[in-house]
């Protein structure tokens, strides 16, 4: 087996995202992950008059404000699909090598509708392959939200790759599925709201790659973006059984509220020594899974249904 360098990106709102990948594909990375929202946030269009409400987490939460896609008093209107694809190519062709270009939002289904999704696009700019959020909170769907129906992996770089979009992070269900469909590398480009919060990060991707024995890509939005402070610690996570102190962290960003670059090894030898030695997915209960999943998931579509019942957490993810 062999390995590859991944990088994750801290960009501050605003800023050229070409210039972090540039630098981290210059540095030898095959894979770079840029954060949540930073493609809007460059091309100068405000949150109001994107998403209606501010986003945070990777979702779009806080006060509601114009509906999708309206004008803001500036005039500024929300950037289409196109326009966000094509500056995402552009970010991977100068850089010349895989990107994960954050997180935008796009027009879907019927009555201005708009989904979270995630892009994975090859070395000369091509679309590889689009994730959307499949979890929303009630208050998401009433804002118009809607959620994706599919998980996919997507193959480059001798690996799988699965995207985690938005609340998905928090959703342990999204990274086993993902893993078990053959994913190994687990991405989540996150814009989480200040001031950055260590359990809440150990609670999201550190958590589920200790789950599922993979390895993890989290890329946060720092800086301020429509009157929103952003913080977070990009990091590259694996298995605690395969990095040398144990910790789980490969590389971890030492401060949480500035722009930089980290980058680590994504070792395949060094996993499979860690499943070896304990494979978790080999332990699963599938027999219980079948009688409790199901139920749980009809339980939670009819709460969706029946409405708002609370404000999720400034982070998006479950109490």
């Amino acid at each position: 087996m062999g390995s590859f360098i991944a990088a994750v990106c801290q960009v501050s709102a605003g800023a050229d995202p070409h210039e972090a990948a540039v630098r981290a594909a210059r540095a030898g990375a095959g894979l770079v992950v840029l954060p949540a929202f930073c493609l809007e946030a460059f091309l100068g269009c405000p949150p109001a008059a994107s998403y209606g409400t501010v986003p945070a987490a990777g979702s779009p939460q806080g006060t509601e404000g114009s509906p999708p896609g309206e004008a803001d008093p500036g005039g500024r209107t929300a950037p289409g699909r196109e326009e966000l694809l094509g500056l995402a190519a552009s970010v991977a062709r100068e850089a010349g090598c895989h990107l994960v270009a954050g997180t935008v939002f796009v027009p879907a289904g019927e009555g201005g509708g708009r989904r979270q999704v995630a892009w994975l696009l090859s070395p000369e700019g091509g679309l590889i392959g689009e994730q959307g959020q499949t979890h929303t909170t009630a208050e998401e769907e009433a804002a118009g939200r809607l959620e994706a129906d599919r998980l996919e992996v997507f193959r480059v770089l001798g690996v799988g790759i699965g995207l985690l979009v938005g609340l998905d992070v928090w959703v342990p269900e999204v990274a086993r599925i993902l893993t078990l469909e053959g994913a190994t590398v687990l991405v989540a480009p996150l814009a989480l709201p200040a001031p950055y919060s260590e359990a809440r990060q150990i609670a999201g991707v550190w958590q589920i790659v200790q789950q599922n024995q993979v390895f993890g890509l989290e890329a946060c939005l720092v800086g301020e973006w429509g009157g929103v402070p952003y913080a977070g610690r990009s990091a590259v996570t694996a298995p605690c059984e395969a990095v040398g102190d144990a910790s789980g962290f490969v590389v971890r960003a030492p401060v949480p509220d500035r722009p930089l670059t980290v980058l680590g090894g994504i070792d395949l030898e060094a996993r499979r020594r860690a499943v070896e030695s304990y494979d978790i997915l080999g332990a699963m209960n599938t027999r219980l899974y079948r009688q409790v999943f199901p139920m749980a998931y009809l339980g939670r579509r009819r709460r969706v249904a029946a409405g708002p019942t609370r404000r999720p957490l400034g982070g998006g993810e479950p109490r």
